[in-house]
């Protein structure tokens, strides 16, 4: 148990000077980790998937790789 908590307090170090508290980056890690998107439909005019943001359900098109508003990270099927 003791090598385990060494271990994670050398992947912390990176993060020592940021002045962020450990949820910020916790939150930050989150929403930096690629989420399916909820895909409900396809735009033939531009020619992209159109779909939701699995965290917030802002609508997003598949050239997006981040919600525009809530930052989450999205990961679409193969194109």
């Amino acid at each position: 148990m003791a090598h385990d908590v060494k271990k994670r307090i050398e992947e912390l170090k990176p993060y020592e000077d940021t002045g962020l508290t450990v949820e910020q980056i916790r939150v930050l890690k989150e929403r930096d980790t690629a989420k399916e998107a909820i895909i409900t439909g396809y735009n033939r005019a531009v020619g992209c998937k159109v779909g939701e943001c699995p965290k917030c359900g802002t609508m997003a098109r598949d050239y997006m790789n981040f919600c525009n508003n809530c930052g989450q990270r999205i990961k679409w099927e193969e194109r």
